[in-house]
């Protein structure tokens, strides 16, 4: 991977993505995460070296994505992006409608490689068993590798490398609900990692994992929202891509 070129196009004092930079971006992460068996543990780790489990989004951002008019899902696309300490993963947000045409711009995190990000993984309370299972796979693997970014053909069902996941907007405007009242709280993508037995399995101890994102709203505003209310809207499910666009 071109280092310089890379670094030549960073945006660095913005949360919008250009269109040429996300293309760029979201091509080096198909190329790094495509070799089977890399070892992508570098490409996840923070300024203090400890890895990263959570991407952080302002409240006003989420706004904006879910007011695109025509909005049906907000998805997800993953990135390879260029920092201080080498190239790191990284992601953007944006909506489109039901046919998948984009109706947003391209949204960044906060910039966790180069400023202190508030962490929205282990540290808050996570009310799902199935959503603390995926981060906590994730915090305690060995190394990252790229089998764990493997996804599928739609019509072949060839391996291909994951490029992201697709929300319902339903998931965000859930997540967003009262946000905006809890000063400095931003919604958060935690990382995490799906065990499970594949079609290929063949005994218990052949487990798959797969890289997915966790939605979860600031964690005051779901201690605001009670157990009830927190339990049926901190955690979204998402679909990969591929096989979806």
């Amino acid at each position: 991977m071109n280092n310089t070129a890379l670094a030549a196009n960073a945006t660095e004092t913005s949360y919008l993505l250009s269109e040429g930079d996300y293309t760029q971006y979201a091509a080096a992460w198909k190329e790094f995460a495509g070799p089977s068996g890399a070892n992508l543990t570098q490409a996840f780790l923070g300024p203090d070296s400890n890895r990263l489990e959570a991407l952080s989004f302002p409240p006003e951002r989420i706004k904006w994505l879910v007011s695109a008019v025509g909005v049906s899902q907000i998805k997800a696309r993953f990135l390879l992006m260029p920092g201080p300490q080498g190239e790191r993963f990284n992601l953007v947000l944006f909506a489109t409608d039901a046919t998948g045409y984009r109706l947003s711009a391209y949204y960044l995190p906060d910039p966790y490689f180069t400023a202190s990000t508030p962490n929205g993984g282990l540290g808050e309370p996570i009310p799902l068993d199935l959503a603390a299972d995926w981060q906590k796979n994730w915090h305690d693997a060995d190394d990252i590798k790229a089998d764990m970014f493997i996804s599928y053909a739609a019509t072949s069902h060839e391996a291909v490398t994951l490029e992201g996941y697709n929300f319902e907007i339903k998931d965000f405007v859930s997540a967003l609900f009262g946000s905006a009242s809890v000063p400095g709280q931003n919604l958060s993508l935690g990382l995490g990692l799906h065990e499970y037995h594949a079609p290929t399995a063949t005994s218990e101890a052949d487990l798959t994992k797969t890289f997915g994102l966790v939605l979860q709203a600031p964690a005051a505003e779901l201690a605001a929202r009670g157990a009830a209310a927190t339990a049926a809207r901190a955690f979204d499910m998402a679909f990969p891509c591929p096989p979806g666009t």
